[in-house]
């Protein structure tokens, strides 16, 4: 066999090989393309499952928003502002406790009368004279509370030098005495500094103690900022 045949064999047979690796890739490419386009095709149901799912969920949050709407309207009108009628400091001035039953009127006003003034003598406060405010409310109080006031001196501060009552509500506690008249107290003030500028608006309640001394009632102890 001639060189030449030899080589055209030869060609002939790469050409061939080369043609069958080719397809063969060919062949595989398309077969990758089908399988992936059939796995795609298969998890579609799935896909609108999901795609249902979630339009019936929407739907659901939609219902719910307008049922929770629906059951807020009645739950507004539900909690109406209540009209509470609180009794005014004159009213609560007035006797409405008890204290008729255990003593005369006359105790009874007398003592008020005596809480009143002590409270309020009491309560002022004088940068200038320390003690002024005790020595004013002394009338109204025992002996003996009026030695334990007199050892004890204020201290006013720049802020806190002169204190004035602006108005002043006696009225019977909730919880009477038999054997004492007790009062409550309750004291508005203003507050000044040093300068004579007022720097506070001030609220105290007193609880009074009264005891009967010779005919006359005098203040016995107090506290201060008791709970009614």
């Amino acid at each position: 066999m001639s060189p030449k045949i030899k080589n055209k064999i030869i060609y002939s047979v790469m050409a061939i090989v080369i043609a069958l690796f080719i397809f063969a890739i060919f062949v595989g490419n398309h077969a990758k393309q089908q399988e992936a386009e059939g796995k795609s095709e298969a998890y579609q149901p799935e896909q609108d499952e999901q795609s249902q799912a979630v339009r019936q969920y929407s739907a659901e949050a939609e219902q719910t928003h307008e049922n929770k709407e629906a059951n807020n309207e009645p739950i507004s009108e539900q909690h109406r502002k209540l009209d509470i009628e609180i009794p005014k400091a004159e009213m609560l001035e007035k006797s409405e406790g008890k204290y008729d039953d255990y003593f005369s009127r006359e105790e009874i006003e007398k003592s008020r009368e005596t809480a009143r003034l002590f409270t309020k003598n009491f309560y002022e406060l004088n940068g200038e004279e320390l003690m002024s405010h005790v020595k004013n409310a002394e009338p109204y109080m025992t002996a003996n509370m009026y030695q334990t006031l007199i050892e004890q001196t204020p201290r006013p501060t720049a802020a806190v030098y002169n204190k004035e009552v602006e108005s002043l509500d006696v009225y019977e506690p909730y919880d009477l005495s038999k054997e004492q008249l007790i009062w409550k107290v309750h004291v508005k003030g203003n507050v000044y500094d040093k300068k004579g500028n007022k720097t506070a608006d001030e609220r105290k309640d007193f609880t009074i103690k009264t005891t009967k001394v010779e005919g006359t009632f005098k203040v016995e102890n107090y506290m201060l900022n008791v709970p009614f």
